[in-house]
């Protein structure tokens, strides 16, 4: 989606300079599979075939029309992670660029409550329920003549109210970003030039161009989990695990860095009353309060997660 640079606040992402150090691990022509067409599921895109493609050392996979391609970008500073590391722009047969891949941020994130309610536009979005990949459609509160559509770490019932930008997606060993950002000028296929703001981007989200964007984007995947035990018992001994707002005592939990931020994060998406955030079957939290110590029951371990604030 996870999808702006790798940033520890929800607030701000970093900009991506024009100077670059990085280059991708391996060429877009090697990392694509053969593009054997598979019928499109979608009544609205009958007749257009679809590939699968592999990125980033076969890290990940999606799947795309056959008329649309990816045009390799040069990474920016935050994608160190060149094992992981994929940097594209989706774009049609007409040439417009459509969305923009980044992966290869280093670690996951804990992302901070966001304590101001606003009120955002939302046109579509679409939990997984596999994971933490959802997808977003909309426009933030003061921008109607602009709309965000990306994959992010954050439920869609969380989106009509959080402010200013959604988190990046995440995955196992790194963070990255999925996302397309339309304003005024952009070109939305079909849809009727007299409308305008919200109107419009409502009317784009009924068309083809945009179902065909949607199952492109939510069909990303990550092909190489790092689960087994020896990689959670190593990831575990690695030392201290620490985020952008808090740290992480793992000797309880049962849990890499990685999935122990994965999880707060998700708990912090939760209503929090008296300090406390519960989500059934998914795990119970006492937040950290000034010296004290908080702690979070995990379901899936059985585990104990001790945070503390920074």
């Amino acid at each position: 989606m996870l999808l702006a640079g790798c940033s520890a606040n929800t607030a701000t992402k970093p900009t991506e300079p024009a100077s670059t150090s990085t280059s991708p691990s391996a060429k877009f022509a090697a990392e694509a599979a053969p593009a054997s067409p598979i019928a499109s599921a979608t009544p609205t895109s009958a007749k257009v075939t679809w590939k699968k493609v592999n990125l980033a050392n076969e890290n990940f996979e999606l799947s795309m029309p056959s008329n649309w391609d990816l045009e390799k970008t040069k990474p920016n500073e935050y994608q160190v992670e060149e094992g992981s590391l994929a940097s594209f722009n989706v774009v049609s047969d007409d040439g417009k660029k459509l969305a923009e891949l980044r992966t290869g941020y280093p670690g996951t994130m804990d992302f901070p409550v966001s304590i101001n309610k606003v009120t955002n536009k939302v046109f579509d979005s679409e939990a997984d329920p596999d994971g933490l990949l959802h997808y977003t459609f909309l426009s933030y509160e003061g921008s109607p003549d602009e709309a965000s559509i990306s994959i992010t770490s954050l439920d869609p019932s969380k989106a009509s109210t959080y402010e200013y930008v959604l988190p990046e997606f995440v995955y196992t060993g790194g963070t990255g970003r999925f996302d397309a950002t339309l304003d005024a000028k952009t070109k939305l296929p079909t849809v009727d030039a007299s409308l305008k703001g919200a109107a419009r981007f409502s009317a784009y989200a009924k068309t083809d161009e945009y179902k065909q964007l949607k199952k492109l984007m939510m069909s990303f995947k990550t092909l190489n989990p790092a689960t087994d035990f020896a990689n959670r018992e190593s990831a575990r001994a690695a030392g201290p695990c620490i985020g952008a707002k808090y740290t992480y005592d793992l000797s309880e939990s049962g849990m890499t860095c990685e999935e122990a931020k994965l999880f707060f994060t998700k708990m912090l998406e939760q209503p929090i009353s008296a300090g406390a955030i519960e989500l059934p079957g998914f795990g119970l939290c006492k937040l950290p309060f000034a010296d004290e110590t908080g702690w979070c029951d995990v379901g899936a371990t059985e585990g104990t997660l001790y945070i503390n604030e920074k």
